[in-house]
Parts: C-alpha cells; structure tokens; sequence
C-alpha cells in the first residue's frame, strides 16, 4: 500500500530536499555552501539513504518507506512493553492506518523518520528497567530524533516522566550522558558552520512564524480533527481515548501513561507550531494511534470471550477498511508530473550543458533535467522568499555569484516583482508554457 506514492510526481520539499543531496554529493558543503532549514541530521540520513538505495528519487522514497516500515516494528515493540503481544499488535496496526503516516510513508520529508527516531527513544527508555545502558540509548536516540527534526522534542515529556518515576540518580545521569554525547558530536561535526547552521534551522523558523497566512485554519481546530471521523482511525483514536478513562475511573488503569504523555507532548508542540503544515501533523497521528491502538487491544482481553471474539471481529475490519481507504487515498494522489513541469525539464535539458548551474523556485524541475543548483538558492520556499527572510536583492545577489546558465520561474518568485525584472535583466531569453518561465542568457 505504501509503495502506491513511490513514483509519483514531487512535492516542493522533496524537490528542496533531492536538490540539496545533489549538491552535498557533487562537493557542495551543507552551512557554506548549501542552505539548510532543517537540522544537519537530515542531511545525514538522506546521504546514509543514498548509499543502498541510490541517488534517485525512487531509491530515496524506498529508504523512508523502509523507515516507515520500521516504525511500525517500534510502535509494536514500544507497546507491547507496556501491555504485552496484544497491545503491541493493536498500536502496530492502528498506526498503519493512521492518516497522514500512509501518505508521507514514501516521501522525503524529515517528518517521518523523526516521528519514528522519538517512538524509538520512547521504547528504549520502556525497557529500560533492568537495563541501565538502554537510558543513555534512550538519550542519544531522543538527540538523534531532534537532529532530523526539531518537533522530536515531543518524546523528552514521556522519558523525562519515566526517569522522575525512577527516582535513583544512574538513569538521569545515562540518559543525559547519551543525549550530550550526541550533541557534542554534531557541535564538533559542525564547528566551522554553526552560525549558518543556527540560522537555517532556528532563525528561518522563527522567521516563518511571524509570516502571513491568509485564510489558514487554526492550530486547535487542527489538532482536534486529527482522528478524522470521516475514517476507521478516528474512531478508533476515539475509542482508545475513551477505554483508556473507563478503565481509569474503574481503578483499572491500563498502563499506558508512558504513551499517552506522548501524545500530550505531541499535541502541546503541534498547537505552537507555526506555520503547522500537513506533514507536520504525523508527530501527533503517531503519539495518538500508539497508545490508542494499544488501549483497544488491552480491552478486549478484559471482555468475557464472546464479547471479545466480536470485538476483535469488528477491529479487524475497521484495520481493513482503513488499510482500502489509504489504498484509493494513495492511488488518487500518484499522479505524474505536471505537463509544463515535464516541458521545463526537457527545455533544459535542450538548452543547457549537463554541467550547468540551474536556478529555480521549483527546485524539483533542475533536479529532474539532472542539472545542478546553487546551494543557496535550492530553497525558495514561501518562509524564504514570499515572506523575505531571504530579500529579492539578496536572491539577485546569490544568482549573480552563481553564474546560473538558467533561470526557472514557476512559484514563489512570481510573487517578488523585483526579483523577475532583476532575472529578466540578467537572462535576456525567455521560453514560455502556461505558468512556467524558463530565463536564459544571450546567445
């Protein structure tokens, strides 16, 4: 089902993203050279990626939909510690479904593997108990987490709680230990570039968040329409939550805090956010599904039998109407690339040298003509150009230290005047197909 999405067309992230793999693999430096808006690990990861799977972007997709797989296996194991086979089974199958993980399971966005890295760090910490060396795991996993994405800080809430509910000083000390490490390691990874790095990640986000967004929806209506009750997930987000108090008021508690300070984490951070996109919200369809599934699952064991051989009966179909459901969501969404994109591509492709520098505010049309980019103008997203943290003369600059051959005009350039008469300027030639503008310089 995950593999529906693996050849269509690219978002603009995955387009900012491939580019910027490109340029680190064609000798450009991630800081210096290549802006980055998300943390150094990211980058990590994509090239770790790169290295079985390959350079293209169907390879890439194949390494996150791995990695989605994968969380499956730790959303099971991260379960099961607390409530054993069955409640691992229940969170593992829950999570399957939960919308937006399906979607973003084979694309290239840090949102995913961070989401899996925090469950993880959450699971090590569960088992924990007779395992001491497991809370500098923990540690060092939660670092790894926040290294791919920052909203990974969700899942210090869950361990921090599981280490106060410890009380001995060794599991502080190991779990500190193991984050610190980890930090220390990129500190010293990055040394020459931190002041680009702090920008990129914390100072453009901070940025974005004083942006416009006209018409956007609210963070709380978003948080709340989560579990989506138009599918099998909400409802069975909703049960979860609702089995989880029953049992709660009875003096029967499950068991399940540790996950459930997850989700609250999860749904603290996401109503800060902004701005809050939809890849943004699988952190929380995550934190929620786990320890929802794990709930369900828990309580049918405490049924009499024949209440609980229905139960199951009716969890088994709401997991298949829910796997059929992300089944048409995925093959609606696997479409090709647009037809003036597809012109683009082979416009350079006729116009240009293979070793060209391409600049673009759709960074996916270069990478696919397989041309190069200048690092500092692969990201031309709304936070960088629309709302200026980086100005239209501080674009007009870069591409004049790039000696670009071309010029790509699709999105968010449109909206800067300036920049386009500067473009049209310096790239006096212009091919034209509905809402893209290829610039080139003079014969």
């Amino acid at each position: 089902m995950y593999a529906r999405s693996l050849h269509s067309a690219l978002s603009y992230d995955e387009g900012n993203y491939l580019a910027s793999l490109d340029a680190l693999r064609h000798g450009q430096q991630l800081g210096s050279d290549v802006f980055l808006d998300q943390p150094p690990g990211w980058y990590l990861l994509l090239q770790g990626l790169a290295v079985p799977f390959g350079q293209g972007f169907v390879g890439i997709r194949t390494g996150m939909l791995v990695i989605a797989l994968l969380g499956l296996v730790v959303a099971w194991v991260a379960a099961r510690a607390l409530g054993g086979p069955a409640a691992g089974l229940g969170a593992a199958a829950v999570l399957a479904i939960a919308s937006p993980y399906p979607t973003l399971a084979a694309t290239v966005e840090s949102d995913p593997p961070a989401t899996v890295l925090a469950l993880a760090a959450i699971a090590l910490a569960l088992y924990a108990r007779q395992r001491p060396w497991l809370w500098a795991a923990s540690g060092a996993t939660l670092a790894l987490a926040m290294s791919v994405k920052l909203f990974a800080v969700a899942a210090a809430l869950p361990i921090f709680a599981l280490l106060v509910y410890r009380r001995r000083a060794q599991p502080f000390l190991l779990a500190a230990g193991g984050f610190v490490v980890v930090v220390l390691a990129f500190v010293a990874g990055y040394r020459h570039v931190l002041h680009p790095v702090w920008k990129g990640v914390f100072g453009a986000h901070l940025e974005a968040r004083s942006g416009h967004q006209p018409g956007a929806e609210s963070n709380l209506s978003r948080v709340v329409h989560v579990p989506d009750l138009h599918t099998p997930f909400g409802w069975l987000a909703l049960a979860g939550i609702a089995l989880s108090l029953y049992w709660l008021i009875r003096r029967r508690p499950l068991g399940l805090w540790p996950l459930w300070l997850f989700t609250a984490g999860a749904a603290i951070f996401t109503l800060t956010m902004k701005p809050l996109l939809d890849h943004h919200l699988i952190l929380l369809a995550t934190a929620l599904a786990v320890p929802a599934g794990a709930a369900v699952a828990l309580s049918l064991r405490r049924l009499r039998p024949v209440m609980a051989r229905a139960g199951v009966t009716l969890f088994v179909l709401a997991i298949l109407a829910g796997l059929a459901q992300e089944h048409r969501r995925l093959a609606r969404n696997a479409v090709a690339e647009p037809a003036d994109y597809q012109w683009a591509v082979q416009a350079l492709d006729a116009h240009t040298t293979p070793d060209a520098l391409v600049v673009s505010d759709v960074p996916g049309i270069p990478y696919l003509a397989r041309r190069h980019q200048p690092g500092q103008l692969i990201d031309t997203s709304i936070a960088r150009i629309v709302n200026e943290y980086l100005s239209p003369a501080g674009v007009l600059r870069e591409l004049d230290r790039s000696h670009a051959a071309a010029v790509v005009v699709a999105r968010n350039f449109e909206t800067k005047p300036a920049i386009v008469r500067g473009i049209a300027q310096r790239y006096p030639r212009a091919l034209k197909r509905g809402d893209v503008t290829i610039y080139l310089r003079a014969r």
